[in-house]
C-alpha cells in the first residue's frame, strides 16, 4: 500500500498522507451526499491471504496498520465525517440512481 510505503521511509510523512487521504474521502463522499462510510478498513496483511485484502491493507506490521488506520480516522473527522457512527444496518440512504442494492452500473452518482 502506497501510504505504507511512505511510512517504511518517515513515519510521520506516512501518518500525514494517511490523514490527507482521509480527510480527502470525507470531501469526495459529501460532495456526492453519501453519508456512510466504513473507513478506514484495519485489515493486516498476511502470506497466503486473499489478493482482495492485500491490496487494501496498509501494510502486514499490526502498529503500523493501527497507526496508519488512526490517521485515516482523523482525517475523516477532520472533515467531519460520521461514518457508521450510530447505524443500524439497514438504514443507509442510497445515492440517487441506485435501485437495487449492486445494481450500480458504471454511473457517475456525483454528478
Amino acid at each position: 500500500h502506497t501510504l505504507a510505503l511512505i511510512a517504511a521511509d518517515d513515519m510521520r510523512a506516512g501518518a500525514r498522507a494517511a490523514w490527507l487521504h482521509g480527510r480527502l474521502i470525507a470531501a469526495d463522499l459529501a460532495d456526492c451526499g453519501i453519508d456512510i462510510d466504513c473507513a478506514p478498513v484495519l485489515d493486516v496483511a498476511a502470506p497466503g491471504m486473499s489478493d482482495a485484502i492485500g491490496d487494501r491493507a496498509f501494510g502486514d506490521n499490526p502498529q503500523l496498520v493501527s497507526t496508519l488506520g488512526r490517521a485515516v480516522a482523523d482525517g475523516l473527522l477532520a472533515g467531519n465525517w460520521q461514518g457508521a457512527k450510530g447505524r443500524r444496518i439497514g438504514q443507509v440512504t442510497l445515492a440517487p440512481g441506485i435501485v437495487e442494492a449492486g445494481k450500480f452500473g458504471e454511473q457517475n452518482f456525483c454528478g
